[in-house]
């Protein structure tokens, strides 16, 4: 979370605020105080991937679930396919695939 505030602050080029706590960066850039760019990126999305797996191991397993339950993570990942889906998800997804396999993804992608 911390890292993410600082990534945020230098994007938005106001990490001179909290300069000498937070590294300096050009406007536009983040990197928090890795000083890499391609390792803050790295560890923001393990973070995405671990939220995604709390919000989906929090959720009641038996009785009745919710049917938007994965709505947040699709509408987050900006693309949803659903492959060999549930109606449910079918109905909220951008893509759905029924039959074959995740290379029907790519082909249709690259149409």
């Amino acid at each position: 979370m911390v890292s993410s505030a600082i990534g945020l602050l230098q994007y938005f080029g106001v990490a001179g605020t909290f300069s000498p706590w937070v590294n300096q960066t050009n406007f536009g850039e983040a990197f928090a105080n890795l000083r890499q760019g391609n390792q803050f990126a790295t560890l923001t999305n393990m973070a995405l991937a671990a939220l995604v797996w709390v919000n989906f191991y929090s959720q009641p397993t038996s009785g009745l679930a919710r049917p938007n339950r994965y709505a947040w993570v699709m509408a987050a990942a900006g693309l949803s396919i659903g492959f060999h889906a549930k109606p449910a998800v079918v109905d909220k997804a951008m893509l759905s695939i029924t039959h074959g396999g995740m290379d029907r993804a790519l082909a249709l992608l690259q149409a």
